[in-house]
Formats: structure tokens, sequence, C-alpha cells
């Protein structure tokens, strides 16, 4: 029986897309890809979200994959975060699932950087009954060891948890790490209809615009 509902955060309660952010701050379609290489090609944003090097150490990482372009790299990693924007379903969601008595939890691969640059995008977790960012723990989905994590650091029984994450690697280690009911988030549609025929649950409508 389902008892706690555990979110993933990207993608999932709030959205971004890195190629309109770097267009936005680059007009040369050469420079962005370039950026989109370094930054998502070689498996490095993982250790940016791991959290485990400083802004410094990213920018000298991240450079490898594009010399010269320090100047470019450290300001996106610090500021990336403030473009993301809230899905609409994100409070309405989780008050929904609290007052049907589940407990609600996130578990996220997020960063220093993004916590400190927008706080205010999160504020749906202030609903919540906790979670983890695997900055603060030096963990990254899908890592069998952030799910026991979460699990240890609020006593719960993974049979007992379903794992929403728009990654299938992500949800597959959820699964692996006892949380069988989890599954792969692709839209706020698909989502009700997999609550609903999980367990039992029907999400609020909500408005279609981004807060």
């Amino acid at each position: 029986m389902v008892k706690n509902v555990i979110f993933d955060i990207g993608k999932v309660m709030l959205t971004y897309d890195w190629r309109r952010f770097l267009t936005e701050d680059y007009a040369d379609p050469a420079v962005v890809d370039i950026l989109m290489d370094a930054f998502f090609g070689h498996g490095l944003w993982d250790e940016l979200d791991r959290g485990a090097l400083s802004a410094d150490e990213m920018t000298k990482a991240f450079a490898e994959y594009a010399p010269g372009m320090e100047e470019q790299i450290r300001p996106f990693i610090l500021n990336f975060a403030k473009k993301f924007r809230q899905f609409p379903h994100a409070k309405p969601l989780v008050r929904a699932l609290k007052a049907a008595g589940y407990h609600v939890y996130y578990l996220s691969n997020y960063s220093y950087f993004a916590l400190e640059a927008n706080p205010e995008v999160l504020d749906f977790t202030e609903l919540m009954d906790g979670g983890i960012y695997s900055c603060d723990v030096k963990l990254i989905k899908p890592a069998a060891a952030i799910y026991e994590a979460l699990c240890s650091k609020y006593g719960l029984v993974p049979a007992e948890c379903m794992f929403i994450d728009d990654k299938q690697a992500n949800v597959s280690g959820a699964i692996r790490a006892g949380m069988e009911q989890s599954f792969v988030f692709r839209s706020y549609e698909d989502a009700g209809r997999e609550f609903l025929s999980r367990i039992g649950f029907q999400v609020p409508e909500v408005s279609s615009d981004l807060l």
C-alpha cells in the first residue's frame, strides 16, 4: 500500500530549456552548440548536482570542452536557475495528496548553485514533509544510496513509496530500491492516469499557465 509519494523536481515540478536559456544569452549558434556539449555531453552536469566542486572548479572542468569560454561558463553556472519556472500543478498536487492522507517528499539531483540562484521557485517544497537534494548528500540518482538515504532520514518503507521522475533510469533505480509503484513523468495528464490506475487518486485540474 502506497503511503508516501516522492517527486523529482526538474521537469516534474518545474520546467526549463537549456538550449533556449543559452540562446537567450548568446546569439551565436556555434557558441550555443559548444556550451551545450561542454555542459551536457560529458557527464559533468552530474558533478554539478553532486555538489562536491566549487564554481571555479566546475568552470575549469567545463572549460576543458569549451577552451577559452570561462567568461560564458561561470555566469551560467551561477545563474541558470533564475530562469526556472514552476509548473502550475506543483502546489495543487502536493496539497491534494496531503489532503488525501499521503506523505509527500522530494528527491532531486539539484545543485547548490540552483538552490541559491532561485529558492522562490521551490516554494512548493514548504508544503511537503521533507526531502533530499543531491548536493546535500553528495549522491545522485540513480545510485541506490540516495533512495536509501531518503528512506533512512524519514523512516520510510520502500514498498510504501511511489517515486515520480522524468527519467527512466531514475525510476528504475527507485524500483530496484523497492519502490515498485514508481513511474516516469511524461506530462501532468499522463501522471494523472498513472495515479488513478495505481492508487485510485484523482489529480486536481489546474491551469496550463506557467507560474
